[in-house]
């Protein structure tokens, strides 16, 4: 039985229902079970109470031709009669995800003693719409590259007995399918981004102090990070004169800010790859002010940056940063924005008063950023930009953008998770965080402020670093080097085959179709098992390989042809080992480059 099939199960067992409560499952005059509901007195049958067989025949129809590839989403349980007749021509590899809206449906079924086969098949997953989460349920079942392959079916009148909430199915449904589809584009743009920095950036990685030298360094002492929000302006100046009661993190926006004030922050914070985080910072690329930063941080920025680093782990890296350098690295949370980071930072190193701000996450002002933060000529929103409004710190309404706003929920996430830390907003303007105590940056200077000069000691912390040993980097580099041959030999015999399959499938030429097919199978599994062992390459395959699967021209059609499936299937399998030696070819070139740096 599936976990949480199994944990449904009980918690729906631990449920009594009273006598006007329940419902009643009775015998249709075809002879299945049909259920009868109670909503505010009256009575409906899900289903029809005649002909259950021709609701299970509509249901079937509706689902036409059913793939080993299929995952079919049901709206409604029922009495689990036509479930059960699908389940006896649903192949073996099937998923079959059953969301049901109405909890007390699933109480009467286990009453009766009713659906114990159908919550014991390892096809069938089961949601509880009353009491679980729809997207975390569909996140866990429906990997990207199958969301071609969903299909959607309502039972007998389930959608309109329970309009509501299936419309309120549907849309959540199709912003999954959206954020998936939205995702995958977005990892395929960032993912030769992402690894670029992470190879180029490894020279600097082993030489850097890594961040768990750091941890509970300043327990017990209050924090301020400096984000460049339109209200910076209003208290920046303040930090001059407390500097030493406080330790300030900033992102690098604001670091030629603040030293331009005299303002030294302990530690300044770039995670973004791209190279508008090498401009905001450009500025004060000479400053010693220590930078911490990830494999994905810009690598021009990191190459530059004349300071000491110091080196988290990226959460999407943890399968590979430890493996490539030997020893174990924490990570920081991460929600999108350097902000997240800097508030991270400040929870690893114990603080436990954390003061934001330029926290805005809005246009305060109708501002994008602080002045002396901005390095655009045109600081203002435009009128014709697309902007929502939220709740300010004031109680009024505040323009903003749903990424500012999605970062603002991120950060309140955080702050759930922080227990032990108290936040406070000292921003004095822009959208309201909750959970944050609003006041003053003076108030809160005069409220959380050490009682006495923090000894930091940051320089000895740093010196006092651990260094990566080179010569297991060296080697680790090596082994993948030597894996990108062997991929690269594995995909060009495998375009041979696929193209004897594709020829085989358009122009009837005589071969031994099972033999290429058999073939192809055994590169797969070398494939899979090469490109396993060097994660980081495998971030680069994945995205493409999703991009692909999803991909209307790869999608199978309705009814086509052992001849149409089996040209679909060459040419998508030819567009996956074409690029996958694409990749090779770059990721290369790239670790070559580490190779010549290291020695």
């Amino acid at each position: 039985m599936n976990k949480s099939n199994g944990e449904i199960l009980n918690h729906l067992k631990q449920i009594t229902l009273k006598d006007e409560e329940r419902y009643n499952i009775e015998t249709s005059k075809d002879n299945k079970k049909i259920i009868r509901i109670n909503i505010d007195g009256k009575f409906i049958y899900l289903g029809s109470k005649y002909t259950v067989d021709k609701d299970i025949e509509t249901f079937k129809s509706t689902l036409k031709k059913i793939n080993a590839n299929n995952i079919i989403i049901i709206w409604g349980f029922g009495t689990g009669e036509h479930i059960l007749d699908l389940l006896k021509e649903a192949p073996s590899t099937s998923k079959i995800l059953i969301v049901e809206p109405d909890e007390k449906v699933l109480i009467e079924n286990i009453l009766s003693n009713n659906i114990e086969n159908i919550f014991k098949d390892d096809r069938v997953f089961i949601l509880n719409y009353k009491k679980e989460n729809l997207k975390e349920f569909l996140n866990e079942k429906i990997k990207d590259v199958e969301i071609n392959n969903t299909k959607i079916v309502t039972y007998a009148n389930y959608d309109k007995v329970y309009s509501e909430e299936y419309k309120k199915f549907s849309g959540e449904f199709i912003e999954f399918v959206s954020d998936s589809i939205i995702g995958i584009s977005t990892s395929l743009y960032f993912a030769k981004q992402y690894f670029k920095c992470f190879a180029r950036n490894i020279k600097k990685i082993v030489d850097s102090t890594r961040i768990n030298q750091l941890k509970d360094k300043f327990k017990g002492r209050p924090a301020i990070i400096v984000s460049a929000g339109p209200s910076l302006e209003k208290n920046v100046h303040l930090l001059k004169d407390i500097q030493d009661e406080f330790i300030i993190i900033t992102g690098g926006r604001t670091l030629n800010t603040l030293l331009e004030k005299d303002i030294n922050p302990d530690f300044v914070c770039s995670v973004d790859p791209g190279d508008g985080s090498y401009k905001v910072i450009e500025k004060a690329l000479h400053s010693e002010v220590p930078l911490v930063f990830s494999e994905v941080s810009n690598h021009k920025m990191v190459e530059e940056y004349k300071g000491k680093k110091i080196f988290f782990k990226d959460i999407d890296f943890r399968d590979t940063t430890d493996k490539l350098l030997g020893v174990e690295v924490d990570y920081l949370w991460q929600g999108g924005s350097v902000a997240h980071i800097c508030i991270s930072l400040a929870a690893y190193l114990g603080c436990n008063n954390v003061i934001f701000i330029g926290q805005d996450l809005a246009y305060t002002n109708n501002m994008y950023h602080a002045e002396s933060a901005s390095i655009s000529k045109n600081n203002n929103i435009e009128k014709d930009d697309t902007y929502i409004y939220v709740d300010d710190i004031y109680g009024g309404k505040v323009p903003t953008t749903i990424t500012l706003d999605f970062y603002r929920k991120k950060i309140e996430q955080m702050m759930l998770a922080y227990k032990d830390v108290v936040f406070i907003n000292s921003t004095e303007g822009g959208a309201n965080i909750k959970g944050s105590l609003v006041k003053t940056l003076q108030q809160s200077i005069n409220e959380y402020a050490y009682n006495e000069c923090i000894d930091k000691n940051i320089e000895d912390i740093l010196n006092s670093k651990s260094l990566v040993d080179k010569q297991v980097v060296y080697k680790n580099i090596m082994k993948i080097l030597k894996s990108i041959k062997t991929i690269e030999e594995i995909c060009k015999s495998a375009l041979v085959n696929t193209s004897r399959m594709y020829k085989y499938y358009e122009k009837n030429i005589l071969l031994d179709i099972n033999y290429i097919l058999g073939k192809l199978d055994k590169l797969d599994c070398k494939l899979n098992k090469e490109v396993e062992k060097v994660q980081s390459i495998k971030k680069l395959y994945a995205p493409l390989v999703a991009k692909i699967m999803i991909s209307d021209e790869f999608k199978e059609e309705q009814g086509e042809s052992e001849k149409e499936k089996g040209k679909r299937i060459a040419l998508k399998s030819e567009a996956i080992y074409k690029g996958l030696l694409e990749i090779m070819k770059e990721a290369k070139i790239e670790f070559e480059k580490v190779i010549e740096d290291l020695t």
